[in-house]
């Protein structure tokens, strides 16, 4: 899901090629040639003759006629899934009719373009949907790094009962010694982000949790976020007037 580098590290001349495959399946799937230097993410392309790509669930169709969803692809025949691991059934699923073949859930939200073209959109782990508004989490943490004295973000989405989000909520870090105000980050956000994607509250903590692979822990700020609501109800409140 990569970037274009920028232009002025590339000659006028320099033509970006790449392309898109899986970790699960050595194979270049996706091809791109881009000879304009376009800033942002580039297209994946389209894909090789005889691929079968599919989405999981029913695609959200968009007004200019493109498909948005889960990409997911048929693997080749004898790969079946992942060595010595438990998330075969998460990620690798029957095919509708080849009994011998899988297809492979790939975890990233794509485009396909009513010309054949894929473009990237997400990852499905890191996008959630509020209020209709399709939210891709990174992105908020990119715009919230760039807020005076932040140096790590973390974005955790509150669920209600029904496992539908309802709210986010913003975990950042300080940068050295320097201090963060969270109001002073809610208007960076507010400048730079639509009113759908500014979380509801921002929350400053000396460090955020990593995982071993050094990414910030949603599941602990998602479980620190709970604890702190639930502190919130059980805390004395204080008497009105009229009591």
């Amino acid at each position: 899901m990569g970037t274009s580098p920028a232009k002025a590290v590339l000659s006028q001349d320099a033509i970006v090629a790449h392309g898109y495959g899986l970790t699960a399946c050595s194979d270049v799937m996706v091809n791109f040639i881009d000879e304009t230097h376009r800033v942002g993410k580039l297209p994946l392309g389209l894909p090789d003759t005889g691929l079968e790509f599919w989405f999981e669930g029913e695609p959200e169709r968009g007004d200019d006629g493109s498909l948005v969803g889960p990409l997911a692809i048929t693997m080749p025949p004898g790969q079946t899934g992942y060595w010595r691991t438990d998330q075969d059934s998460d990620r690798f699923v029957p095919h509708p009719t080849l009994a011998d073949r899988k297809v492979y859930c790939v975890g990233d939200i794509v485009r396909l373009m009513p010309d054949g073209e894929f473009r990237p959109v997400g990852r499905s782990d890191n996008q959630i949907k509020l209020r209709g508004h399709r939210i891709e989490l990174e992105e908020i943490k990119t715009v919230a790094r760039g807020a005076p004295g932040v140096d790590l973000a973390g974005v955790a989405p509150v669920r209600n009962l029904e496992g539908n989000v309802e709210r986010l909520v913003l975990h950042v870090s300080p940068r050295d010694d320097l201090s963060v105000d969270p109001d002073s980050v809610s208007r960076h956000l507010a400048q730079s982000l639509p009113t759908a994607m500014c979380p509801s509250a921002v929350i400053v903590s000396p460090r955020l949790t990593m995982t071993e692979t050094d990414k910030i822990d949603r599941l602990r700020l998602a479980e620190f976020d709970r604890q702190i609501r639930e502190k919130d109800k059980t805390a004395p409140q204080a008497a009105s007037a009229d009591d």
